[in-house]
Parts: structure tokens; sequence; C-alpha cells
């Protein structure tokens, strides 16, 4: 647990407060699916993500108005007197004064900002309106707005957004609670380096919904209903009888069909199609080419005929004898033009079926708004970490604001990280690239840096023991050191007017049913398998090339327009500095309870004592990081804190043996560490007879604690030369 919790720490960039309590990404769309509220410069496993979209305020007023325009041109239809005379023969009283009424209620309907009322509205509608998908539409407003998440191309997840009301201003938003990326169980994805996040924000078209379900939930009811032979008999009669009774008995056949048709008033404007989206059976689709073919044979052998009669009437001599000649010959091109006229369109009638419908293509998509890409990062020692450093394609390519410390994140990263170019909102024609140029790059600390470029504009001379003597005891001098029902009413008026216009109509609706130019039975899974369309907008993502640390990546951001046109948008760039487990150091040690030192000379016949202590002592050593250390994180505020942290061996500058110094060390920034730890001393016994030595002992003991102030070794040796002449 100790350990997972160094790990987590050794690589997570805390520096914000709010980041250090809760790691929440929102991501905001505006009302065209841009993003307007970028992701983070980090991202992991452990962000807990949420999606909006803000859109302005009256979300409803377009798909109502939509609605009401359909049943005006609707309503204006049935005052043309052809469409009156057959409703009043075909469809039941009640139905169409049903119908008629809910469209007089919906279009006089006003859209209230409040939604509360509206809704008030609509249910009061809805209770006796079942003709008139209303209150689905307005349901379908309210839920128009999915996301997507996919990890390693696995999708994860569906989420609906919520619809709220509560936002700023004049706008309301779509939005869901916070998440996070889900793990995927998937042999092809393990051990592999990259951890990919998706997300796709669907916008699903409420008017094309409403269709959709309304379709599904019509045609199941009417298949379910099973009367199909029944219509089919109706029309039939419908088609070949002169006998209003039995036009009568076929209408009472044709209740379920009378129920479709007014179904679809509000979508076709009042039209009678067994089809309201005339599909072309799959059936009938794989065979219209061959028909086609055999159209154009006939085609071909009528005009031959057409073009051997005209030679022949060219032929007659002109006397009173080839009248009757002529007069026939009039009469077979007339009837071959009538012929060919026919299968002509008969021909066009089938080239048009195979024409996708706009409509029909439409509604098997939804709109793929946005698609964006995040790499996930581990929160692991010494594993990939992926930064961001993002731009908006639609601001003129500029990057995103970031604060002091997300900045710090994309400028200089160690070499076990992988910057990626991450470029939003960048529409489908465009295509992106990042041209790199490595360069040189000398990753020494910034603190050594800027003082080592201070101190070298002063002139001295080299560097001597009383020099170091001198910072010694100076050091020494400060003492002790102490971290919807219809009815089955028939409407039929007995007169010979409707016997002639149903039997067109019934013979308009047979046909195009037996002749397989409509699916009908009806389908209710037409619409079950949607697809989606190309993104309007995408996030562009690619990793940066990897070089020998340290190295200056200079990057080129180009952006790839329709025709070839090649622009330069942004340049950046990255520093990358090496991780390294050793780094020397040179500073000062002082002892909270010094050992004191007594010292015996005899060199020439004499005998002289001297005292000293090693209270305050230069050292020169070496720091081991577990972690590995990062030059280049300069921040007083740590990004990766521990690795600051070291283990510290060393020894007294002057006289190497005679101290030794094992401890750990925080490095306050790189290049300027503090240490504590155990100080060894070489000690001397001496046993003197009539002030002669005759025996001398060494041994290493432990002395007592230390502290010390140690800096690069270069700035050390700059820094005793300016202050310890």
């Amino acid at each position: 647990m100790v350990i997972l919790l160094a790990s987590s720490l050794a690589n997570a960039q805390l520096s914000p407060v709010q980041e250090v309590f809760k790691d929440v990404q929102e991501i905001v769309f505006d009302t065209s699916g841009r993003i307007i509220s970028y992701p983070k410069t980090f991202i992991t496993s452990n962000t807990s993500f949420k999606f909006k979209v803000v859109v302005p305020a009256n979300a409803y007023q377009p798909w109502i108005s939509m609605l009401q325009e359909n049943l005006k041109k609707t309503k204006k239809y049935f005052e043309r007197e052809e469409v009156k005379k057959v409703h009043r023969c075909l469809l039941t009283d009640s139905a169409y004064a049903d119908f008629n009424l809910s469209a007089n209620s919906i279009i006089s309907l006003t859209t209230p900002c409040d939604r509360k009322n509206l809704q008030e509205q609509i249910r009061k509608l809805a209770i006796k309106n079942k003709l008139i998908p209303i209150k689905q539409l307005i349901e379908n407003v309210e839920r128009q707005y999915q996301v997507k998440i996919y990890r390693n191309e696995i999708c994860t997840e569906t989420i609906t957004l919520t619809f709220n009301e509560n936002c700023e201003g004049q706008c309301v938003e779509f939005s869901s609670k916070s998440k996070k990326v889900k793990k995927v169980n998937c042999t092809n994805c393990v051990g592999t380096e990259s951890d990919q996040f998706r997300f796709e924000l669907i916008r699903i078209n409420p008017w094309d919904q409403t269709i959709r379900d309304w379709y599904r939930e019509k045609a199941a009811a009417f298949k379910e209903d099973n009367k199909f032979a029944d219509i089919e008999a109706g029309l039939t009669t419908l088609s070949d009888t002169s006998n209003p009774l039995d036009v009568k008995d076929a209408i009472s056949q044709l209740v379920p069909l009378q129920r479709w048709f007014i179904n679809w008033f509000w979508f076709n404007g009042g039209a009678l199609q067994l089809d309201p989206f005339n599909v072309l059976p799959e059936t009938t689709a794989n065979t219209v080419p061959n028909m086609i073919s055999e159209i154009d044979t006939r085609l071909a052998f009528l005009h031959e005929k057409l073009v051997f009669l005209d030679s022949a009437k060219r032929a007659l001599t002109k006397t009173r004898a080839s009248m009757t000649e002529l007069e026939t010959i009039q009469a077979q091109q007339k009837s071959l033009m009538d012929e060919i006229a026919t299968e002509s369109s008969k021909k066009t009638v089938l080239v048009n079926s195979l024409r996708k419908d706009p409509l029909l293509l439409r509604l098997n998509y939804n709109a793929l708004v946005y698609q964006g890409r995040m790499e996930l990062s581990k929160s692991i020692i010494n594993r990939r970490l992926n930064p961001h450093k993002q731009y908006d394609a639609l601001k003129g390519f500029r990057p995103i604001s970031l604060n002091y410390f997300q900045r710090r994140k994309i400028s200089e990263i160690p070499e076990n990280e992988r910057m990626h170019i991450a470029v939003h909102n960048v529409p489908l024609s465009v295509t992106i690239k990042a041209d790199e140029k490595r360069q040189p790059f000398t990753d020494q600390e910034e603190f050594t840096a800027l003082l080592s470029e201070q101190l070298a504009k002063i002139d001295f001379s080299g560097l001597g023991v009383p020099l170091v003597r001198n910072m010694e005891d100076f050091f020494r001098s400060f003492g002790n050191v102490e971290v919807e029902d219809l009815g089955t009413k028939s409407g039929f008026v007995e007169s010979n007017e409707c016997v002639d216009i149903l039997k067109v109509s019934a013979k308009n609706l047979l046909s195009h049913w037996k002749e397989m130019q409509v699916t009908f039975p009806v389908d209710p899974n037409l619409f079950k398998k949607l697809g989606t369309t190309d993104p309007a907008f995408r996030t562009h993502l690619a990793p940066l090339t990897e070089f020998e640390a340290p190295f200056r990546d200079s990057i080129t951001i180009k952006a790839i327009y329709p025709k070839d046109s090649v622009v330069d948008v942004a340049k950046t760039y990255v520093k990358v500095g090496k991780l390294r487990f050793f780094q020397l150091m040179a500073g000062v040690a002082v002892m909270k309870n010094p050992v004191p030192v007594t010292r015996i000379d005899t060199v020439g016949g004499g005998f002289r004592v001297s005292s000293s202590d090693n209270a305050a002592r230069a050292i020169f050593g070496f720091k081991i990081y577990p972690f590995k250390n990062y030059n280049r994180d300069h921040g007083l505020l740590p990004r990766y804190p521990l690795r600051r942290f070291s283990f510290f061996a060393g020894a007294e500058l002057l006289k190497p043996l005679d101290n030794f110094y094992l401890g750990g060390a925080y490095d306050v920034i790189p290049g300027l560490a503090v240490s504590m730890g155990s100080n060894i001393s070489l000690q001397t016994t001496y046993q003197v007879q009539n002030n002669a030595i005759v025996k001398t002992s060494r041994r290493y003991r432990e002395s007592g604690r230390y502290y010390a102030v140690s800096v690069n070794p270069v700035l050390f040796v700059q820094f005793v030369k300016l202050f310890f002449k």
C-alpha cells in the first residue's frame, strides 16, 4: 500500500489545490457540437468525466414549429375538393374529426419559456390526442444528445445527456453525471503501450427519432392485427366492383388500413400511403435492373418499327388511292408512340425506385457531431504519461488558455512522458500534420544555470585551502544547528360517386402493393440498425516522436485543406529532460553535536598539540534517486515530489578520509538540496609517554547527526571563490 501511494505521488502532478481533492474533467460543447471547454493536460483512468451541451433557451420551439407547419400543410391539402371526396367516402367520420381537432389544438399551441407550463399543455393535449406524436416529440427534444465512451476502441458506455434548464444566461443545457472510464477486458490490449480514451457526441434529431419511434409503434400494432388478407380483399373489391353495396362491405374490411393512413397524416401531408417512406422491397430492388433491361429491349424494338413506318409513309405515292394506306400507317404510328410512352414511363418509375430517398437515408443515421480522442496516462512510477499540448482549430489554431501549473506540464517534460499534439474542433475536410525537428538541449538545473551565469561575471582566482577553512569557520561560528382506438364506424356515402372515386384510389394502392413498389406489409424493424454520419468536428491526436533525451523538439503544425492547400498554422516546442539515478553534489555540513579533534605534531622533535572540531565541513559526494531525478522540475511546488528525494553518501572535501556522511536528501528545487543523516568520523587515539607518542590507534565511529545544504559542484566552486577569498 505504501509503495502504491509512493508510486502515485511520484508522477502525480497535483499543483492546483482543486486537482488534489477531486479529478473531474468537464467537457462542454456548444449547439453546433464544437468543444468550448477543453480537456485537461493530463487525464488518467481515475479521471471522472462530465459532458455538457449548452444550447439557446427555448429548445422546444423549432420542433413544435416544424410540426405546426406540417399540420398546416395537411389541412390545406384537406381543402382540395378531390381530397374531401376521397376522405368522405373512405375514412370514418370520428377519426377524421379527431385528427382535425388535434391538429387545430397543436397549431394554436404557443411555446412558453417555462418548461413546466409547456409540459402541462402537452399533457392535456396527449390525453385525447392519439394521432399526432407531439408528446413523443417533446420527449425526444429532451434526450437528443448522447455520448458514447470508448476505451481502446471498445465501447464501454453510452450516456444520454439529461435536459436541464438551470443554465446561466439565455440558455439550457444537456449534461451527464460524472463517470470514470470503465476498464476493458481485451486480450489484444494487454501489454500495449497505448491506452486511448475516445468519446463521441451524437445528436439524435428529435424529428427523425419521433418518426422512427412512431413507425415502430404503429407498424408493430398493424402487423400484430394481421389483417392484410382482409385489406387485400377489400382493395381488390373496390378496384373491380361498381355495386355500392359491395363497396360498403369492402370498406369495412379496410378499417385497419384507415387507421394506418390517419396515423401518418401529420407526417405526409394527408396522403393515402401504404408505405410512408416508399421503401422498395429488397426482392424488387434485386430484380429492377433486369426489368429495366427488358424495357430497353422493347423500346429499341418499338423505335425500329416506328422508323420502318416512317419510311413506308414517305414511299407512298401522293394519290387518292394511297389515302387509306396512309391512315393505316398513321394509326399504327400513334399506337407505337403510345406504347413507347408507356414503356418509358415504366422505366422512369423503376429508375427512380432505385434512387435512395434523402429522407430515408437521413432516418437511417444519427449525426455524429464530435469525435474526440485523448491518451490516458498511467499513475504508476516509470510508466507512460501522456501530456497533451492542445489547440483550437476554430480559433485560428491558437493554443488553449492554461494556468501556470498546466503550462509547466507541456513546456518541459521528463523522458518517461510522451507529448501528444491535440487539435480540437477540426472540420471533416481538414487534415492535420505535425513536422518535428530535434535540437540539442542541456537539461541542467535552472537554479544552477541562473546562478552560474551571474557568478561567472565576477573575476576571481583559484580556490585554496585557506578559503575553505574560512568558510568552515564562518559556519562553525553559528553554533549548533537544529522539516392511443379510432372505432369502426364507416363514413361511406352510398352513391355511385364514391364507387368511381374509390375505384381509382384502390387500383393505385393495389398496384403499388402487388408490383412491390413499396414495403407492405409493414416492417417494424425498418429502423432497427442505425448508423452514424462522419463527424462534423473531431480532435486530431498524434504522439510526438521519441528521441534520446535530453533534446528540444521544435514542432510546426500544418493544416491541409481541400485541393491540397497546406498552411503552417502553429509553431511550438517541448523540452524533454533525462531522468537520472545519480547526481554529484557539494556543500556544507554542520554537526548538531560537534566532536572535538586533537592533533599532535611531533615533526622536528617538537611536541605541538592543536584542537579543532567537525562542527562545519565542506563536503562532496553523490545522491542516489530511487525514483530518478528530473532536473527541470524547477518550481517550488514540485510536479513530481518523490523525484526530489534521494540517499546521500559523501565525504569531507579537504580530508576525505576524516569524515563520511550518510543520510537522506530532499531537493528544495533541483540544484539546491537539504540533507540530514549520520556523520562517521575518523577518531585517533594517542598514547603519550615523556612527551613522546608511543602508540597511535585509529578507528571510525558515528559521531552524531549532521545537517547539510548542497548544490551542484560547479556552482559550489564559484560560490566559495566569490565569498570566501
